[in-house]
């Protein structure tokens, strides 16, 4: 996407939130739409009498407003002539934002050279290995930074195993300069795909009880309000209300609510108007639904690996730098098919610890002046960092038993090549390993 296709991006979530006070209508096909994903009592009884729900339920709502967001069957018992309302195309076009928005994302290149090249070799390599629709939507940002340590919401579906909040986070007043300074070390080497950096992890990023001041500084450094995920919008009304008259609402589809559950969902509706929930990108996750687990985290089952690819294997949506500022710590992570030795559908290659949250600026460039391959002397052992079913996906015709071999024995690049018979090139095994060390298929110890 080009510049100018971003802004036409925006104008057209403006030109929505604009049609939202003009036309009540608007408000109630996103809210129906909604809730057919969301409602699965409601979503029964559309299916067996659509028109006669559409009545009750809608009336405002034409079979030209809801067809295009109905299966191909429904729209041929509602005997649809194809005709689409200005309220149908409008609705579709601005939730067609999302994808557009992640095409967009793996499109931008970051400032860093090194970075650069090694995020395209992620995005290429994932893409590869996980050809699932989930997997299509793996965009690849650049950074994320955890507020808390540990989540609240203990959901049952959590792909990254977040773990119980421990850490509500430190108070903006103190870490406001030295998070101010991280930013804009994030943002030098990131350029304009920094906008997608996000506020949370494991975490959820209302757990944070001055989430808005965070998220206003990181406003100040790129120009707009980071893309903000809840699994905890039915919990926290009033703030979520707060988000979305705020300037968070300036981004497309800013504000995205996992719901865990169907009396979630119902709360959500109680809590909020139609027209606030209309901003809200809504997102089941309970089985009543319907919708799809990405097999990894807690919902990684390994006796149902074959399914990774229709389900997709991670939710980790992010080749760069992940930012704990509870414990000061940073570490450069890819996504990954999860599998036992990364069960939450990411791999670590390098991590770094900052004394104070004064030097984690300082602490990111350690871990960037790397790239485009983490560093490794020629003495240092080096082990791997993936499970034996992943081998086949980086084997070697040339060195087809190393990652057994350094699965039995850590060692390092000159033992390696003592070992080398004489048909083979030191220079291959070296690219070799490098590549492995791209990836995140092997590790230095």
């Amino acid at each position: 996407m080009t510049l100018t296709t971003e802004q036409t991006t925006r104008e057209q979530w403006n030109t929505f939130r604009s049609a939202l006070n003009e036309d009540d209508g608007i408000g109630v096909l996103k809210a129906f739409r909604d809730r057919l994903i969301c409602d699965g009592s409601f979503n029964r009884a559309f299916n067996i009498d659509p028109e006669m729900t559409l009545k009750s339920e809608y009336s405002i709502l034409s079979i030209s407003d809801i067809c295009i967001f109905i299966p191909q069957q429904l729209q041929e018992k509602l005997g649809w002539d194809g005709e689409k309302s200005d309220r149908a195309e409008l609705l579709k076009k601005t939730l067609d934002l999302d994808r557009l928005q992640r095409e967009r994302i793996k499109q931008l290149q970051l400032v860093h050279a090194g970075w650069d090249v090694w995020r395209q070799k992620q995005i290429t390599r994932y893409q590869n290995e996980d050809r699932s629709p989930r997997g299509v939507q793996i965009t690849h940002i650049p950074f994320a930074i955890e507020l808390t340590q540990g989540c609240s919401g203990a959901c049952s579906f959590c792909g990254l195993s977040a773990p119980q909040l421990s850490d509500k986070g430190s108070d903006a007043r103190d870490l406001g300069a030295a998070f101010e300074r991280l930013l804009k070390e994030l943002h030098k080497h990131s350029g304009a795909l920094g906008e997608y950096g996000v506020l949370y992890w494991a975490s959820d990023p209302l757990d944070h009880r001055q989430y808005e001041t965070y998220a206003e500084l990181f406003a100040k450094e790129f120009g707009v309000w980071p893309g903000t995920t809840t699994a905890l919008a039915e919990t926290q009304l009033e703030r979520v209300i707060q988000i979305i008259h705020s300037d968070a609402m300036e981004r497309p589809w800013g504000l995205r609510c996992s719901m865990r559950s169907a009396s979630a969902y119902r709360q959500l509706c109680q809590g909020l108007t139609v027209n606030e929930r209309a901003l809200l990108r809504l997102l089941p996750q309970y089985r009543q639904s319907g919708s799809v687990q990405a097999l990894a985290g807690r919902a990684y089952q390994p006796e149902a690996i074959d399914r990774q690819l229709e389900a997709g294997g991670s939710i980790a949506c992010m080749s760069g730098l992940l930012i704990s500022l509870p414990q000061n710590e940073i570490s450069l992570i890819t996504p990954c098919r999860a599998e036992p030795l990364n069960r939450n559908g990411y791999r670590t290659l390098a991590s770094t610890q900052a004394a104070t949250s004064d030097e984690l600026a300082d602490a990111a460039k350690r871990i960037l002046i790397n790239l485009p391959c983490p560093v490794i002397s020629p003495g240092q052992l080096l082990r791997v960092n993936i499970d034996r079913s992943q081998y086949s996906l980086y084997c070697s015709q040339e060195f087809p038993d190393l990652l057994s071999r350094l699965e039995e024995q850590p060692m390092s690049l000159v033992e390696l090549c003592r070992q080398l018979s004489p048909a083979s090139s030191p220079q291959e095994l070296i690219g070799y390993c490098v590549t492995l060390l791209q990836v995140g298929a092997v590790r230095s110890v």
